[in-house]
């Protein structure tokens, strides 16, 4: 639910017109204010963009992020005194680390406010943004983050539908909250999705008249047996839906559309089984294939005034060698018949899927049918493509040449695509990592997601990333670590969380494929080892003993681990156990691994079957780890271990303080899970928490009776059923839950700033990363209350 304080919050960026704030506790108007001053010119250079400009939409060099003109700063006040109360109340609000950082599925422009933007994610929900993209603010009331194709209804511009996983959701707020619709569709399953919807088309002469279409052209796996392929209606506004027919006999829908003034005529892409047709309002289909090259139809744009005028996107074709490249195809007669319409498209075929010319995104402009977009998504060719003639010639109007400079990967590549409505030379793309807009038909581009700031980075408030770990370096205050996967191989802040770098991309060769756990250690910290990899691909630890400053790469047989890229089933960890920084532990897959010589070579350790890691602090040599059979205790580095009596098995994240050892345990199928603590002293256990999803313990380094618990639940069902943040501040003996402004609850990582213990980050699965002030012990959180 909106919350006061979001609401006024957005009032007071809409009256002055000014950079994106952070949602904030009265206690954190500092913060508010030196985040407001990295980024607030971003709004400046978005209005030069509206006023014609024609260097509007150039990249800002990053200095002229750190200084407001006075006489702007005069006129248009960032931030207003706000004088705390007692207690402060405790919101969450977004970090603003860079880059969406997941992947965009859709984007909608408003057709009566071009500056009205929403967008989805394939696990990162839905973003509005009122600003043209200078700004995000993240979305509430969906079940579930796997958001696909949003519509605006084009007889009540207050009211947008978007398809999910979960079913049909609608909101009539601009898209800052969403209701479920799925009322005659199947409950919800705890187990997996039972309705997927691709899209909803609304009858452009009743908005009560709606089509839902069974489908995910993110091509979401499922355990079970959902109702691909399902056309239902809703005479009611979504009140009731009745499943009036089935496409391919039951295949994923990828995209669908109404033929031009006339709802009872539709087409619909299906996934790897081309283009079907209906002509009774979706009762019965019949393929309408003829003269595509292969069925790989990724997605389906109508003409806005010929009814048989349609064009598809696509992707690569069936196994060969070579495969078949994709492109764009046109029908003049409904889909009877079609025609190669790719000229100037990149046409490059292999035997491998990833460097064949592939086609995902394709857009038509509702101003001028003649103007069309689309992208190739090849590794390689990443491109956005524009044609003036309805797709009879195409030109590149995006690559690496003409890019924005962004933080991760390449921008030059679309998953989706928006046009102004009013104006077919606006256009949005976006892909797994990057928001980028052109008001000139492609001549220039602006990110939409991130700005560059002292040399780093800062983002503009939806992210996407799915997160693994946060940490704080213990000695040095202002450094802070990110860690998730894709984008996420680590995400570095060396100035108290306000910009961000990326320092492994160069030193690993990779700017992909995530990070794990990471460990400090040395006398005077300067070793930080970091293990990389994701969804249990390893890509090797990185090291550093100068603090950051440079850092090495250990990976495959010549280091004595795993090769790069290879896959494990069980969980990544890496613990620096010694005052010099030399000796560290790593679990892989469930293999301990051990290094002498500071992360150079490794050896197997003696321990199988571990899971994660930890030192008592102040007493390194001291380790303690999770198993698949019990939990362990070394006392001279993990060279020898010995089993902890009544010790939690298959417990998924352990945390140690002087006395007190904390073990989660996640999911199991045995129910037996939560948090469990150990008492060092009398060797007791006690389950302090009985919550299947408690994922990782944080505990409060000047109270260690406050602690936070991360719940996390992973995505594959109708619901997210993990409740997001637990708090005690006795020891957990009771919680209640700290999930004010969260949007996103499922947690994976939780950490206190040691330097400021009121500050905590935590890391959700799939939105990225979020920070609230004022988490003190005596600090009252305005949530539920839960059981211990």
């Amino acid at each position: 639910m909106q919350t006061a304080s979001r609401a006024a919050a957005r009032a007071t960026r809409s009256r002055t017109a000014t950079a994106p704030i952070p949602s904030a506790s009265p206690g954190t108007t500092s913060r508010v204010a030196r985040f407001a001053v990295l980024v607030a010119v971003v709004a400046l250079l978005a209005a030069a963009c509206s006023s014609g400009d024609d260097d509007g939409l150039s990249n800002p060099d990053p200095e002229s992020l750190l200084t407001i003109p006075s006489t702007v700063a005069d006129e248009q006040p960032i931030v207003e005194t706000v004088v705390p109360e007692e207690p402060p109340e405790l919101v969450w609000a977004p970090l603003y680390e860079p880059g969406v950082g997941g992947r965009v599925t859709d984007i909608a422009i408003d057709p009566n406010d071009p500056e009205h933007l929403v967008a989805s994610g394939d696990m990162l929900g839905i973003a509005v943004s009122f600003d043209g993209g200078v700004s995000w603010e993240t979305a509430s009331g969906l079940a579930s983050g796997e958001a696909s194709t949003i519509t605006f209804d084009p007889t009540d511009p207050s009211r947008l539908w978007v398809g999910t996983m979960s079913g049909p959701f609608t909101s009539t707020d601009g898209g800052l909250t969403w209701e479920e619709r799925r009322g005659g569709m199947p409950p919800f399953e705890e187990l997996y999705y039972i309705a997927p919807i691709e899209a909803v088309l609304v009858d452009p002469a009743d908005g009560n008249h709606l089509f839902a279409f069974g489908g995910s052209h993110r091509e979401w796996e499922n355990q079970a047996d959902p109702l691909w392929g399902a056309v239902w209606e809703s005479t009611d506004a979504g009140g009731t839906w009745t499943q009036v027919g089935q496409v391919a006999g039951g295949e994923n829908i990828v995209s669908a559309a109404f033929a031009a003034g006339d709802p009872s005529v539709m087409l619909a892409s299906v996934l790897d089984r081309g283009v079907w047709r209906s002509d009774d309002r979706g009762r019965t289909w019949t393929e309408a294939s003829s003269g595509l090259p292969h069925d790989n139809v990724r997605q389906l744009a109508a003409h806005p005034a010929d009814p048989n005028r349609f064009w598809v996107a696509l992707g690569e074709g069936p196994e060969a060698d070579p495969r078949l490249a994709g492109g764009v195809w046109t029908t003049t007669d409904g889909g009877a018949t079609w025609q190669d319409s790719s000229t100037g498209l990149t046409s490059q075929r292999d035997a491998d899927a990833n460097l064949t010319a592939q086609f995902h995104a394709l857009e038509v402009a509702p101003s001028d049918p003649d103007v069309l977009y689309t992208s190739d998504v090849a590794w390689g060719m990443n491109a956005v493509f524009r044609s003036g003639d309805g797709g009879a010639t195409w030109d590149r109007v995006l690559n690496d040449d003409n890019a924005p400079e962004v933080p991760y990967w390449t921008a030059a590549n679309a998953e989706s695509i928006a046009i102004d409505p009013t104006d077919a030379d606006r256009v949005t793309t976006a892909n797994a990592e990057f928001i980028l807009l052109s008001d000139d038909g492609g001549g220039t581009w602006v990110d939409r997601s991130s700005a560059p700031a002292r040399g780093g980075w800062v983002g503009r408030g939806w992210s996407g990333l799915v997160a693994t770990r946060v940490a704080f370096d213990p000695t040095n205050g202002d450094d802070a670590y990110l860690l998730g996967f894709d984008g996420a191989n680590l995400i570095r802040s060396t100035d108290d969380l306000e910009t961000w770098d990326r320092p492994l991309v160069d030193p690993i060769g990779d700017a992909w494929n995530g990070s794990y756990d990471i460990s400090f250690g040395g006398s005077t910290g300067d070793t930080i080892a970091v293990v990389l990899g994701q969804a249990g691909l390893f890509n090797g630890i990185a090291y550093t003993h100068d603090g950051g400053a440079t850092w090495s790469h250990a990976v495959g047989a010549a280091s004595g681990l795993p090769e790069r890229y290879e896959w494990f089933e069980g969980d990544f960890a890496v613990q620096a156990i010694d005052r010099d920084g030399r000796r560290m532990l790593a679990a892989i897959g469930g293999q301990l691994h051990v290094s002498a010589d500071g992360g150079a070579s490794w050896s197997t350790g003696a321990l199988d079957g571990v899971r994660d890691l930890a030192t008592t602090p102040g007493r390194i040599e001291e380790v303690w780890a999770t198993a698949d059979d019990g939990t362990y205790h070394s006392s001279d580095g993990g060279t020898t271990w010995e089993p902890v009596a009544g010790g939690v098995t298959e417990g998924e994240r352990i945390t140690v303080t002087d006395d007190v050892v904390y073990v989660t345990r996640w999911r199991r199928d045995d129910g037996d899970n939560g948090v469990f603590r150990y008492d060092m002293a009398t060797g007791a256990w006690d389950r302090i928490l009985d919550d299947d999803f408690a994922f990782q313990v944080a505990v409060d380094p000047t109270d260690p009776e406050h602690l936070l618990v991360a719940a996390n639940d992973h995505p594959f069902h109708d619901e997210i059923l993990s409740a997001g943040v637990y708090r005690s501040t006795d020891c957990g003996e009771t919680w209640d839950l700290l999930t004010e402004g969260l949007t996103m609850l499922r947690v994976a990582a939780i950490a206190f700033d040691p330097d400021d213990p009121g500050r905590v980050v935590a890391g959700t699965f799939g939105q990225g990363f979020w920070v609230i002030e004022g988490v003190t012990p005596d600090a009252v959180a305005d949530g539920d209350t839960a059981a211990g």
